[in-house]
């Protein structure tokens, strides 16, 4: 039954929900879709000098902290058809958790704001928790009420950082509600990571520092340095 529901939520978000800039858990547009995108944006910006400030904004429980309610709500407003909203919002609600200590339980609890990890289901509908999520955003200031308005989510302000690109930045300091941004000088986005002055230099010393491990651990445990061993035992462990 979720396969057929994965197959109908999929179809309706292909053919007239979900937006161009999402990625990651829609089909035909991996994570690296968005780091292309991304790149070509800010270095274009910085080539014509313009002062970019990149904010990475960490949402604390990002698969906890998902309303059913708020959930269930975009799906119909989506045009979703009744049978799949409500087979969706059952199996939604068929959830509970409890806790076991010493062989000692204690009452069960209807989970009401979760998206189960691991399970047929569970990208589509967080991505579809997310889709349109960034609408209305136009000043800084705003981040914090948009979020718990939006999807009633909190920033984990502690991993919440500010990256600053090109070398004449005037490295003003956004806000996150009444705290200020701290400053990094290089986050990781999607598995690379990013630098101030884009030169991917950081990013190229880590991956060399990896492979290198790696064929070291090859080379104390295989024997043999010919082409029709070493190929293989690289290709298997991606380098």
């Amino acid at each position: 039954m979720e396969q057929l529901t994965l197959e109908t939520i999929s179809k309706h978000m292909k053919e007239k929900m979900t937006e161009g800039c999402q990625c990651g858990f829609t089909k035909g547009k991996s994570c690296l879709s968005t780091l292309i995108a991304f790149f070509s944006e800010v270095t274009s910006l910085v080539a014509k000098r313009r002062a970019v400030d990149v904010a990475y904004l960490d949402f604390s429980r990002a698969f906890i902290m998902v309303s059913h309610n708020i959930l269930i709500n975009k799906l119909t407003k989506h045009g979703l058809d009744k049978w799949t909203v409500r087979w969706t919002e059952n199996w939604l609600n068929g959830w509970a958790q409890g806790l076991v200590i010493s062989c000692t339980k204690s009452t069960r609890r209807q989970v009401t704001s979760i998206i189960p990890q691991g399970l047929t289901l569970g990208p589509i509908l967080f991505n579809t928790f997310i889709n349109n999520l960034d609408d209305g955003i136009k000043f800084h200031q705003h981040w914090e009420k948009w979020a718990k308005r939006k999807s009633q989510k909190k920033f984990n302000k502690g991993k919440c950082k500010l990256l600053h690109l090109e070398k004449n930045n005037p490295r003003h300091q956004d806000m996150l509600g009444t705290n200020g941004l701290e400053d990094s000088s290089a986050e990781e986005d999607l598995g690379v990571l990013v630098d101030s002055k884009l030169t991917m230099s950081q990013q190229c010393n880590l991956m060399a520092k990896a492979v290198n491990s790696i064929l070291g651990c090859i080379r104390k445990s295989a024997a043999s340095r010919s082409r029709e061993v070493i190929l293989p035992l690289c290709l298997a462990l991606e380098i």
